[in-house]
């Protein structure tokens, strides 16, 4: 999970994401958020259903690719909310790569284009988002650290700083929880950010 850009004070975001296993390495996921905005506005963010296919595991190498389309169950830019919760069926196409045994090294990237007005009646530009994350496997988790980047076309850029933690609650269910930090931004002012997610594999992946 990583807590999208959002405005206003410090910020808090929460997913729900349950993957079934469709066939070999094929995975249909659905993603369901909400998002608090530190004195002011708290809403749902726009979920998601999409396919996530890995291309290649062989447990120091994994990569995946996804492609899907939101939901727009959230309330768009009535709230201030983040860039990626739009109030329109949007395209979105990601994928990532993670090397590595017990030090963990992951690039993953991700795509939104909306294409047209969403229910708040503003069309917002393309947006698109990468980070560059290192970790540490151990018996209970893995925390990491990460440098990202996220762009819209028309409205922002950034770059911030990320500090996490995978936590696995059995084989199936994973928490996650982490902390991001501005550290550059252009035409926006973001702020700190937290977030919660929880993952739930169903069937076989």
């Amino acid at each position: 999970m990583s807590a999208a850009p959002i405005a206003g004070d410090v910020g808090a975001q929460a997913t729900l994401t349950g993957d079934l296993g469709v066939s070999k390495g094929l995975t249909a996921r659905a993603v369901l958020g909400a998002q608090h905005i530190a004195g002011g506005a708290t809403g749902l963010r726009d979920g998601g259903l999409g396919l996530a296919w890995r291309a290649r595991d062989t447990g120091d190498l994994t990569a995946e690719l996804r492609a899907g389309l939101t939901i727009p169950v959230g309330e768009g830019s009535e709230l201030g909310l983040s860039a990626t919760s739009t109030g329109s069926v949007d395209p979105t196409l990601g994928g990532s790569l993670q090397v590595g045994a017990i030090w963990v090294a992951g690039l993953s990237v991700t795509t939104q284009v909306p294409l047209y007005p969403g229910s708040d009646g503003v069309k917002q530009g393309p947006f698109g988002a990468a980070a560059l994350r290192l970790g540490r496997r151990l018996e209970w988790g893995v925390p990491w650290a990460a440098i990202g980047g996220a762009a819209q076309v028309g409205a922002f850029s950034e770059v911030t700083g990320e500090l996490g933690v995978a936590l696995l609650l059995g084989e199936r269910t994973g928490v996650g929880v982490e902390a991001r930090v501005p550290l550059w931004a252009q035409d926006a002012e973001w702020p700190a950010a937290g977030g919660v997610s929880i993952r739930r594999v169903f069937g076989d992946r």
